[in-house]
Formats: C-alpha cells, structure tokens, sequence
C-alpha cells in the first residue's frame, strides 16, 4: 500500500515544496554534513564531486536502460531519477550501493506513477540483479525519502505550455518541439536541477531552448507576448538562464567512475 497526497493539493503545500527544492547554497550545504557524518565513521570518504560522479554515472546506465526496456512513460522515468537523488541527499553511495538502489527505484516508481511493472521483469533487465535485495531495499527507500512520494514532474507542466500555445496561437501540435523539450527534460532529471528549480521553471526552460533550436523565435515571441506582463517574462527568463547550463551537463563516463570504485571497496570496510 502506497500512501500518496491527493493530487489535488497546490505546489506551495506539498512535501515536495516544503522538503525539497533549496537553493544552490543549502543544497551544497546538506552535501557537506552528509560526508560530514561518514567522515565522524571513517576518516576515509569520496570526495563530494566523486559522490556526484558515481551517482550520475549509475542512475543515468540503470534507469535509463530500465526505461527503454521496459517501455516506461516518461514521467515513471522522470520519477525513478527523483526517487534516486532525493535518496542520496540522504545516504551515501559507499552505504548503499547505487545500481541496486537505482534498480528499487524503477520498481517504486512503476507503482506511485500507476505504471506497474512487476519485480521479476524488472529485475530480468540486469544481469546479476538479487531480487530479494531489491524487495529488502524498499523499504529502505521509502524511509530515505521519508514516505514523500507525491511528485510534481516537469513533464506535467510541459503539457500544460504545449497546449495553452496551441489554443492562444491556433497552431497544430508540433511532435518534434515536444520531443526536443522532453529530452532536454529528460537530461536535467539527472541533475541538481531537480532541487533548485520548481518544475514548471524546469518545463518552461525547455520549452524554451527547444524554440531556440528550432528557430522558431517569432512563435515563441507572440506566445510570452500575450502570456505575460513584461516584467513577469524577464523575471522568467532570469529563470531559463540560470536553467539552461542543467540541460548540458554530460553523464560520467566509465572512465571517470573506474578509479573511484577500489576507494569504495575501502570504506565499506571500514564501515562494516
């Protein structure tokens, strides 16, 4: 049984208003005591930006790779990649080991975004993968983001732009902007865009740099022209920019993550 808020309730008075979107500051300040509180264990510990290096790595190979075999909406997707990185605000990677924790969201998230998958297909997409283990860490998932399962996904809002053009601008829906803005989407999940932005700025930079490359300016002139007050666009495109360098950060490759696994293996002996 899956607890969730109605989805009726307003962004402002959900948990994920209230609990997790910070600032850029605060969210490199929760970083720093969760190593804090490892390094009080062992005086060994990855570094912030290897944390970040392994979980980017992991959640991009396994959720992604979930995805296309399992042929996931976008949003239970989008949800897996928010499940695993509140998770780590948490816990470390040298606690719990990512691509188990990454398999368990795919599996949680097919069940809060109703679109459920059982755990024997899940776990068939990975060589090697323990399917009591990923039924044990559940739980422990559940507790690690604190039963907030309710999720507002940029996907969402993204609808929203796309349709109120179509209807302010009697335009035909234009499949190849939509699948410019979901890919764009798509990458920023795996990013700490997802805590510092609200997901309709999320949607809205993408949407917007999905314009941009497709030279579609005029379009996208007249649609902010009859949308909003001239000081609210420029307080929004304040907004886009500071978004926009999230839809570019590139996934770890192999390479980086290779050296930092013996590191690991260290702690986790120290740990136990």
């Amino acid at each position: 049984f899956i607890l969730k808020e109605p989805k009726s309730m307003l962004f402002s008075a959900s948990t994920h208003s209230q609990n997790w979107l910070f600032t850029a500051d605060e969210l490199q300040q929760k970083k720093v005591e969760l190593r804090e509180r490892l390094l009080s264990r062992c005086d060994q510990m990855l570094s912030i930006e290897e944390e970040e290096i392994i979980k980017r790595f992991f959640a991009s190979n396994i959720i992604n790779a979930a995805s296309k075999k399992l042929q996931l909406l976008s949003h239970t997707t989008a949800a897996a990649f928010t499940f695993f990185h509140r998770f780590y605000l948490e816990k470390s990677v040298v606690e719990y080991h990512p691509r188990s924790i990454a398999i368990t969201c795919v599996y949680l998230a097919s069940k809060t975004e109703e679109d459920r998958k059982e755990i024997d297909p899940i776990i068939s997409v990975f060589s090697g993968a323990d399917k009591q283990e990923i039924l044990s860490l559940e739980y422990v998932l559940l507790a690690g983001l604190k039963f907030h399962l309710h999720l507002f996904l940029p996907q969402q809002p993204l609808t929203g732009f796309v349709i109120d053009m179509q209807v302010k601008l009697k335009i035909r829906p234009d499949a190849e902007l939509i699948g410019h803005a979901t890919a764009h989407l798509e990458a920023a999940m795996n990013t700490d865009a997802i805590f510092i932005f609200k997901p309709g700025q999320l949607a809205l930079a993408a949407l917007a740099k999905s314009i941009e490359t497709m030279h579609l300016s005029a379009m996208w002139d007249t649609y902010t022209s009859v949308t909003w007050e001239p000081s609210a666009w420029q307080e929004l495109q304040r907004n886009i920019t500071q978004v926009l360098p999230y839809f570019e950060q590139k996934v770890p490759s192999a390479e980086l993550v290779k050296p930092i696994g013996p590191k690991i293996a260290a702690i986790k002996k120290i740990l136990n």
